[in-house]
Formats: C-alpha cells, structure tokens, sequence
C-alpha cells in the first residue's frame, strides 16, 4: 500500500496529538501517587513532541523515493501506536484510587518505560536518514543519552522478558517489528534485524 505526503503528515500529527494528550493528563494530576515509572517517562515526552513536530514542519516527501517514503509510514505507524497507548496508560491510571493496580489492569505487558523506548528508537532512526538528518541530526546524541536513561528503567511490571534494542550500524532506514505483525525489511545499508523482539536474529 502506498504512502503518501498526506498520510505522512497524517501519522505526524497523530504522534504528536498523542503525545501532547499525555503531556496534558500527567500536567493536570499530581504524579506523587502513581509509580515511578511514571515521573521517569512523562519528562522525556516533550523531547518527543518536539522533535516529530520538528520533522513534521520540514517534511519533504519529495526527497524520498517509493520505498523509503513507504518505510518512514511504517516507522510512523509504530510511533503513533505507542504514542496512543501511552495516553492511554497515563489517563486511565492517573484518574484511580489504586494506580499500583490499576496500572498492571491497563498496561498488561505495555510497561511505559519500553513504549517509549521503541518510540525513541524510531526517533534515533529519523534523525540519522534523510530527509530529516539535516534538520534534526544534530539530536541524535541527545536522543541516545535519553534511550540510555530509558533502559536503564527497571522493569515496571512484571511478565515476559521485554528489554530490547534496535541499533542500525550504517546508514539507512532500518525497520523493526516491536509488535506481532509482519517484519519489514531494511532497503538500505545497515543491519537488518528480523524475527520476534526476543528473538533477533541477524542475517547471514
């Protein structure tokens, strides 16, 4: 299916809808009684903001060809679903007696510390490739630092094993399934990692 400037922007501007909703219900509730988790993550949500609307702003779809426009979708994609599921998170639990619990009731396996984790790692991956390497390249480290800080995060709940990272060594998007759906694959150089998130394989 093709991707075009109009669902690029679309999925921009629902990434960072998304984001700024967390931002909101986290900004209107004292966060003293929620887990920890919670504080941890809610701060590097402008970071994130900030730098889709920076992408979204010098966006030039007719710097890519099919194949790269159609990647940028499926990062975007990924994005936006996490983003969604965030807000999700942060609005059910933040209104509840109980947040320990209710944030194991809502969340299930989506611990917020690795949402953001795989929206990061996207970010990281934009901000590497054209056409957005020119505007925003110069967060990559920063970005990094913060990927760091995220992984660092102890497990916020319990369950199946879920620390992963994706790292790409060259230039090039590098597409990752951090969900249950089919793998995409990496049209440029770079590693290409396939398979189930704790499962990585690389490519022979």
């Amino acid at each position: 299916m093709l991707t075009s400037e109009v669902d690029i922007k679309r999925l921009f501007s629902g990434t960072i809808s998304a984001l700024q909703a967390t931002q909101e219900s986290s900004g209107s509730h004292t966060l003293e009684n929620l887990p920890s988790v919670f504080g941890k993550v809610v701060k590097w949500i402008p970071t994130a903001q900030e730098f889709f609307e920076s992408c979204k702003k010098h966006l030039s779809p007719a710097a890519l060809d099919k194949g790269s426009l159609e990647d940028l979708g499926t990062a975007l994609e990924v994005c936006k679903g996490k983003a969604i599921r965030l807000d999700e998170i942060f609005y059910l639990v933040i209104r509840s007696s109980d947040t320990s619990e209710e944030y194991q009731r809502v969340a299930k396996e989506d611990r917020l510390e690795d949402l953001m984790k795989a929206i990061f790692e996207h970010m990281i991956q934009l901000a590497k490739n054209p056409p957005f390497s020119e505007v925003v390249g110069s967060e990559v480290d920063r970005l990094e630092e913060g990927l760091r800080v995220l992984m660092a995060i102890p497990a916020s709940l319990p369950g199946k094993r879920s620390s992963y990272s994706f790292h790409n060594s060259g230039d090039g998007w590098i597409n990752v399934n951090t969900g249950t759906a089919p793998q995409n694959n990496n049209n440029s150089s770079g590693y290409q990692f396939n398979g189930l998130i704790h499962q990585l394989q690389f490519p022979k």
